[in-house]
């Protein structure tokens, strides 16, 4: 599970990212997207999914396009609901992220914003 640095595995780390996204689709099934985020000044649950979930999706495109650029967020369509149907809407996003991380290899080189510029980088983020 770990490798020579002590650090968990490409593998290891998409698992243990998979089991987080399963409780935020959890979560995003049962609050109101009113809800006050006390951690988060100024949002409610809507607007943490709306941006969770813009994160999983641009993430995804970034991966998929081996990206060595940036790719505006501003411009995908990421289809955020309109209602309270967050759910399904993070678990298709939580989906795609992992099925992308699983198939692109720890060391791809992809853009990112700080150091390591490679897939694995992604995965622990």
């Amino acid at each position: 599970m770990t490798d020579e640095l002590g650090l968990l595995t490409h593998e290891a780390t998409i698992e243990a990212l998979a089991t987080e996204l399963e409780r935020t689709v959890m979560l995003a099934d049962h609050c109101p997207s009113d809800l006050v985020i006390p951690t988060c000044p100024g949002w409610n649950a809507g607007a943490l999914w709306a941006h969770l979930g813009g994160v999983h999706r641009w993430t995804t495109a970034l991966l998929k396009a081996r990206a060595t650029e940036p790719i505006s967020r501003k411009r995908l369509d990421i289809g955020a609901p309109t209602d309270d149907g967050w759910a399904p809407w993070m678990s298709a996003g939580a989906d795609g992220l992992l099925e992308v991380l699983r198939s692109t290899p720890a060391q791809q080189p992809v853009w990112t914003w700080g150091t390591g510029r490679n897939a694995r980088w992604w995965a622990r983020r």
